[in-house]
């Protein structure tokens, strides 16, 4: 008896109303995404993936069906792709570099949606710069930011050459960049001393040649990310659920703190009443301007790192534990998906544990993929597709999320480190 209800409850399809669907079956996990218009989607990998796995995917039908995506190697093998960003159809940059790599203050450019790339910028700063986050606002002006300093540049030319831009000598970290049109911007900087920590919010209306701090805060919170709907209505996230709103282009901000109070990285709005946080690292929604906000439901669930939607505001797009999901009407209800549980294939422990996974699986199940994150989304660990043993002597004590992808679908374990 106790053979056939194991039978039943691994065997039978459970029916899962969801709202975003995973995509990227057979797809490596990516690090960054971006889309382009209606139908073209993008995806970098988080590291160097060696010469098997592609650094770049790219679709031209919005991610569907699995054979409509193609590949684009690099010729990067050990440096790491941060950020991406397409201006239109066709051209989109795609920044990085590594410390411990040949190559820093990487920039890439395509102008054929993402079927060649060619460097633009490569090892011309100095090695105080690794290029982190951008923003290009055309295909000719942007402004790259190095995640280990206080250093913007900008250019006018797609990257063939740089300005840099002072803002303000009093911090020593610049979490996000974000131009509404081609003068309106705004930075989110943070800076660490013996006082704590400080974050602000930076304004230019001149292209970034002049900047007025229109906010600040000490030891309570980090700002990260920016979005803007229009040149009035505008959000600030961070650190400890921290989420600012303004609606007269930035001069004034109003603050809240959302709970679980979790550090939100990832937000999108489609007009002024409806967006997407990672709230409590889920996706949730709002549909009130971001005065209340309800949990959406992922066909696997996972960490959301980053969402983005189409112009139209219908077809959206989030990476979660590398992972690549979709919906198809502004995250509104879908048709059913049937999924059969997999986690009763695995064997995974010991959990809680000190510096290792053994991971055992059922033989029928073909393993593509096996890959660590943070509870922000961020990878940090892959492993070879056949390893059993996983070696985390290297990760600080804390909770992170082991990620499998196999032939039958994917499984998501939290795992403890102690």
């Amino acid at each position: 008896m106790k053979f056939f209800v194991y039978c039943i409850l691994v065997c039978l399809p459970l029916t899962v109303e969801a709202q975003w669907i995973q995509i990227s079956q057979g797809l490596y996990p990516a690090g960054t995404m971006s889309v382009g218009g209606e139908t073209n989607i993008f995806l970098s990998a988080s590291e160097a993936t060696g010469s098997t796995n592609p650094n770049i995917a790219y679709s031209h039908s919005a991610g569907e069906p699995s054979n409509s995506w193609h590949y684009f190697k690099t010729e990067y093998e050990y440096e790491f792709f941060y950020e991406m960003d397409f201006v239109n159809d066709s051209v989109g940059f795609l920044s990085g570099g590594g410390w411990f790599s040949p190559h820093r203050d990487l920039l890439l450019r395509t102008t054929n949606a993402g079927v060649s790339w060619e460097t633009m910028t490569r090892d011309t700063l100095g090695s105080g710069y690794i290029f982190d986050d951008l923003e290009f606002i055309s295909s000719d002006s942007g402004f790259v930011s190095s995640g280990y300093g206080p250093e913007l540049v900008r250019t006018t030319n797609g990257g063939s050459s740089w300005s840099s831009i002072t803002i303000d000598t009093g911090f020593n970290y610049i979490a996000d960049i974000h131009f509404v049109n081609s003068n309106l911007g705004f930075v989110t900087v943070r800076s660490n001393s013996n006082l704590g920590t400080q974050s602000k919010i930076y304004r230019t209306t001149d292209f970034g040649d002049t900047w007025k701090k229109v906010f600040e805060h000490s030891n309570f919170y980090n700002l990260a990310d920016i979005y803007f709907i229009n040149e009035s209505v505008g959000y600030v996230i961070g650190e400890n659920g921290s989420f600012l709103k303004t609606t007269d282009g930035g001069t004034t901000w109003t603050v809240q703190f959302l709970w679980p109070y979790n550090s939100l990285n990832a937000i999108w709005f489609v007009n002024e009443k409806e967006g997407f946080l990672n709230l409590g690292g889920i996706i949730q929604k709002t549909i009130d301007g971001g005065l209340s906000w309800n949990a959406q439901m992922m066909s696997t669930p996972n960490i959301v790192s980053k969402i983005q939607f189409t112009p139209s505001g219908r077809i959206g797009y989030l990476l979660a534990g590398g992972l690549l999901y979709k919906t198809i009407n502004g995250g509104g209800a879908t048709t059913s998906i049937k999924s059969a549980s997999l986690k009763d294939k695995f064997k995974i422990y010991p959990n809680p544990t000190t510096n290792q996974i053994n991971l055992y699986c059922e033989i029928d199940l073909q393993i593509k993929a096996i890959w660590l994150t943070d509870i922000s989304g961020r990878i940090l660990k892959t492993f070879k597709a056949g390893e059993q043993i996983l070696d985390v002597s290297d990760l600080l004590p804390g909770f992170y999320f082991l990620n499998i992808q196999s032939n039958e679908g994917n499984v998501s374990e939290i795992i403890s480190i102690i």
